[in-house]
């Protein structure tokens, strides 16, 4: 299955006092993270089977996976190589030109697409606000211990 996935992992995560924090932390970075990654993916929202795919997993007090399983969101991602399109079970594609008449080919040649890299771009502009997250999470456990 393609799709695209990232992990932020926290260091030290395995001492028991700040398990609770922690896992109470990579839900908020989970949910700014999803939020940041949904506005960087606005301009590709044509079927929307990419946002609504995108997604977050929470790994207990150890971090967060950010993954997207649409097949189109790795290409998005990544970028694509110069490639032929050919029909799967047609004998011609089918789309529509910019005077809305239809156009049929047996073949295409598309020159590529350039990569976004929408997800970890996203992700990684939000980094100060995960560093804060974490770290007033941290401080509050410390400051009740």
């Amino acid at each position: 299955m393609s799709g695209v996935n990232l992990t932020f992992s926290v260091r030290g995560a395995g001492d028991a006092d700040l398990a609770g924090s922690l896992v109470r932390a990579n839900e908020r970075v989970a949910q700014a993270g999803l939020a940041a990654a949904r506005a960087s993916l606005a301009p590709h929202t044509r079927t929307g089977e990419t946002m609504r795919s995108l997604n977050a997993r929470i790994m207990g007090p150890d971090g967060v996976e950010f993954y997207d399983r649409a097949p189109q969101a790795l290409f998005l991602e990544e970028g694509t190589r110069p490639h032929e399109i050919v029909p799967r079970r047609a004998r011609a594609l089918r789309w529509y030109g910019p005077d809305g008449a239809p156009i049929f080919a047996r073949r295409v040649s598309h020159p590529g697409t350039a990569a976004t890299y929408w997800l970890s771009r996203a992700l990684e502009a939000e980094a100060d606000t995960f560093e804060r997250i974490y770290a007033g999470e941290v401080e509050g456990e410390w400051s009740r211990g």
